[in-house]
C-alpha cells in the first residue's frame, strides 16, 4: 500500500495507525478488525459511546433522536448546555446532507486515497445538528466522533474541506493521547495571554492548542486546494500560516519534546512547500 503523499508526519495515516494500535493495546482490545479494536477501546475509555459500523469500514451518519443520552452527547461535542430548539435536520435536509457527503468523500479519495482510507478508519461517526455561525467541529474528549452544521448551500467541496479539517484534529488529539504534546495539562493555562498565537484559520490570537492546532489544518487545506488548483487558498493562508509558525516557536517551552517535534516537521515541511509553490 502506497503511503500519503501529505506531510506533515503526524497526518499521515502510518503514524496514525501506530497510535491508534498503542490505544487499542492500552484498553485491552483485540479483534480482528484494527478498526473496530480501535474505536472499541475509544468506548471503553472515553465517556460518551460513539456509534460506528462494525461490519465495514463505513462512517455512521447519526442525525440523533430524542433520547436524552444522545442529547447529551450531541450536546457535550457541540460545546453548548444546551442544543437548539431547531438542532435537528428534516428527513429532506438529510438525504442530500447524503447524497453531498458522499461526493465529498469521494473528492477525499481523487485527492490521496490513503488519507481518504485514514479518515474512514478514524472517523466512527458523524453528528448532524445545527449550531448558528459554526460548521461543526471535534473535541479531545470524544475522538472518533465529528460534528457536522452544513448549511443547505454546501456542496461536496465545502463537506471534503471540513472532514479534511476535522481529520487533523483528530491525529492530532490521538497523537497527544499517546505521546503527549503540551507540557501544560489544561487548557486554562494554554489559553493565558502570554500563550496566545495568531490563528491560522481565523486570522487573530487564539489559546496556544488551538493556534497549534490551526497551523497544522491550514497547512494540510493548503495542499488539498493546490492539488485542485485553488490557489487563492494557498495564498491566502501562507502569510498567515508563517505568522502562525514564527509565534508557535517563540513559545515552544509550551510543548513536550514530541510537541516540539511535530512542530519542527511542519515548519519543515512549509518552508519546502512555500519554496517550491508560493
Amino acid at each position: 500500500m502506497l503511503e500519503s503523499t501529505i506531510k506533515p508526519s503526524v497526518i499521515q495515516p502510518y503514524n496514525l495507525y501506530k497510535n491508534t494500535q498503542i490505544i487499542s493495546e492500552y484498553a485491552g482490545v483485540n479483534h480482528i478488525n484494527p478498526r473496530t479494536n480501535f474505536l472499541t477501546a475509544l468506548n471503553t475509555l472515553q465517556r460518551y459511546r460513539l456509534k460506528f459500523h462494525t461490519a465495514k469500514d463505513e462512517i455512521m451518519l447519526n442525525f440523533g433522536d430524542s433520547k436524552p443520552h444522545t442529547k447529551e452527547m450531541f450536546a457535550h461535542v457541540m460545546t453548548v448546555q444546551q442544543l437548539p430548539k431547531n438542532w435537528m435536520f428534516s428527513n429532506y435536509e438529510q438525504k442530500s446532507i447524503k447524497e453531498h457527503i458522499n461526493r465529498g468523500l469521494q473528492l477525499l479519495k481523487n485527492f490521496d486515497e490513503q488519507i481518504w482510507y485514514a479518515i474512514h478508519f478514524v472517523i466512527g461517526q458523524f453528528i448532524f445538528a445545527r449550531r448558528e455561525k459554526l460548521g461543526g467541529g471535534s473535541i479531545s474528549s470524544t475522538i472518533g466522533t465529528v460534528w457536522l452544521n452544513p448549511s443547505n448551500n454546501w456542496n461536496a467541496l465545502d463537506f471534503a474541506d471540513r472532514i479534511l479539517h476535522e481529520y487533523v484534529h483528530q491525529c492530532i488529539f490521538i497523537h497527544e493521547m499517546v505521546n503527549s504534546i503540551f507540557t501544560s495539562n489544561t487548557i486554562e493555562e494554554l489559553a493565558e495571554n502570554e500563550a496566545r498565537v495568531t490563528s491560522t484559520i481565523l486570522g487573530h490570537n487564539r489559546g496556544y492548542a488551538k493556534s497549534f492546532h490551526s497551523a497544522f489544518v491550514a497547512f494540510t487545506l493548503m495542499q488539498f486546494y493546490l492539488k485542485l488548483g485553488i490557489r487563492c487558498y494557498v495564498e491566502k493562508f501562507s502569510i498567515r500560516l508563517e505568522t502562525t509558525l514564527l509565534e508557535l516557536n517563540s513559545k515552544r517551552h509550551l510543548l513536550t519534546t514530541s510537541g516540539q517535534n511535530i512542530l519542527d516537521d511542519l515548519r519543515t515541511a512549509f518552508a519546502e512547500f512555500k519554496h517550491k509553490y508560493v
